[in-house]
């Protein structure tokens, strides 16, 4: 900054209708708007007759000749503070992108050159354009709260165009209906990304219990029943009076069987499939112990297990939800 007998520009600030409301350190103006400059100027020893402009350049095009949006001749006695507002002032030529703003003091009426200078750089923008491609203008970003400098402010893989138009989520929250599950992964497996995606689930296969029962059956069968459990029914070991073994009077299949074959059943009697945190609370086990019987049932390919945002969905083969393509490593 050069000086003149210790003048200076200490601040420069702007205000108006130009201004864009963000976040951001940055400044940002309305190419269609009218805005102020309001600059603070210390005249140390200089005194006499001078001459302020703002003038705007092109920060990635410095060979192009500053262009002067105001200019106006001043008068400063020595040792004072002198504040002097530019009024409705515009973008030059309705421009676009980053921008020098520069209040300058010269002596040019006394045959001299700039004395003091103060830059701001500002970004200018068309209300109606589209900064980051996202297929929501720049206003209404402003006005929907989200980032015009980035297509998905709320990293649900959704572009912010997308949930404000189509979808009629919200850009902001990554998960809309709040039911664990973002919502760029609801609208993937063709869920509604506004409602809670896990009573669809229990509701929409409510007409396949009947199916799910007799697939858990078949699956029963070929897992076989618990230790101490004979083929035939009967409990082992016990002898009778002529050498065998007799049946237990007092229980049946469904008393002993193992833990693996009541997460089965429990999926059975509920559609098909649960949310893993759900199996928890109806079976009344610890998440280890739930989890370490959902691993051996994995590996035997008698459940699937998909993730699902935070949570993981457990399935028997055939009720998986649509676009599930694979089962996911178990949630540690």
């Amino acid at each position: 900054m050069a000086t003149h007998g210790g003048l200076h520009i200490t601040t420069t600030t702007y205000e108006g209708d130009a201004i864009v409301p963000t976040n951001s350190d940055s400044l940002y103006l309305w190419n269609t708007e009218r805005f102020n400059a309001n600059a603070t100027i210390e005249t140390g020893n200089a005194s006499g007759n001078y001459r302020m402009c703002v003038l705007a350049q092109p920060v990635e095009n410095e060979s192009v000749e500053p262009k002067e949006l105001d200019c106006r001749p001043v008068t400063f006695e020595s040792n004072e503070t002198a504040n002097l507002t530019f009024t409705e002032l515009r973008a030059p030529n309705n421009a676009t992108g980053e921008y020098d703003l520069t209040v300058v003091v010269d002596d040019t009426l006394q045959g001299g050159g700039p004395v003091a200078t103060n830059i701001t750089t500002v970004t200018f923008l068309r209300p109606e354009g589209d900064l980051d491609s996202d297929g929501l203008n720049n206003r209404d970003e402003i006005q929907s709260g989200t980032d015009f400098n980035n297509a998905d402010t709320d990293n649900d893989t959704l572009p912010d165009g997308e949930e404000v138009n189509k979808y009629e989520t919200s850009p902001v929250e990554a998960d809309s209906d709040g039911d664990g599950i973002r919502d760029g992964i609801e609208v993937s497996l063709g869920l509604n990304p506004t409602q809670s995606a896990v009573p669809f689930y229990v509701a929409g296969l409510a007409l396949l219990g009947v199916l799910s029962f007799l697939a858990y059956r078949r699956l029963s069968s070929r897992g076989g029943f618990g230790d101490g459990i004979a083929s035939n029914g009967a409990t082992a070991g016990t002898p009778t009076a002529n050498g065998g073994s007799s049946p237990s009077s007092a229980s049946s299949d469904a008393d002993f069987i193992t833990d693996e074959d009541r997460i089965l059943q429990i999926l059975s009697e509920n559609g098909g499939r649960l949310m893993q945190s759900r199996l928890v609370e109806l079976t009344d086990w610890s998440k280890s112990k739930v989890s370490r019987r959902l691993s051996t049932l994995e590996e035997e390919g008698r459940i699937r297990k998909i993730t699902l945002g935070r949570e993981n969905m457990v399935a028997l083969p055939g009720h998986e939800p649509d676009g599930a393509q694979s089962p996911f490593e178990e949630e540690q």
